[in-house]
């Protein structure tokens, strides 16, 4: 019995010791003429949910469009042109599928590919020069989610509007005509 009172008491006491489980929300915002994007870095023991996404088009078509990292691939060498990437392999990626580029920094940018020049070289659609390093890593996106934004503001709120995988990065872009912005985009990382 009193072993029992004792073991029990020991679980309590590892139970109050442990610190209290609080999410982080993270919140972005950019504004773009014919689109604009923010990019919400992974987290390895996180799971990424949109909760709240406030943004304004002019374009009567405009969709937010949100997309998760699903396939993480490793810089295999360096690049100072921007043009191309060398990742250490190139299996199960295809042209045209949107990446994440995630340099040891921590900064984030999108680009398209467009096609292989072998089996490590990927050739990007046109990019504003993504300088990479070996290690570095790149993040195949899933297809769209998209939320209907038309020419308006529009304000979606709640517990997971999106929920992006586990330990990989979550996108959010939107399209304009010549104006458009994400006013607040909201995440939440359990």
């Amino acid at each position: 019995m009193n072993r029992t009172r004792n073991l029990l008491g020991l679980a309590l006491a590892a139970i109050v010791a442990l610190p209290a489980a609080g999410a982080d929300y993270v919140t972005k915002n950019a504004s773009g003429t014919a689109s604009c994007e923010v990019h919400f870095p992974a987290n390895p023991q996180a799971q990424i949910r949109l909760v709240g996404a406030i943004a304004t088009s002019d374009k009567a078509a405009s969709v937010l469009s949100i997309r998760t990292g699903t396939t993480p691939y490793v810089i295999g060498s360096s690049n100072a042109s921007g043009g191309t990437i060398s990742v250490t392999s190139t299996n199960g990626l295809a042209a045209d599928d949107v990446l994440v580029i995630v340099n040891a920094d921590g900064t984030h940018t999108s680009a398209v590919i467009a096609a292989f020049a072998n089996t490590t070289n990927v050739t990007l659609v046109a990019t504003n020069g993504v300088v990479t390093l070996p290690g570095d890593e790149v993040y195949k996106m899933s297809a769209a989610t998209t939320l209907k934004c038309a020419a308006a503001t529009v304000n979606y709120q709640g517990e997971a509007i999106y929920s992006g995988n586990r330990g990989r990065p979550v996108r959010v872009v939107l399209d304009g005509t010549s104006a458009c912005s994400l006013d607040a985009i909201t995440v939440r990382y359990d």
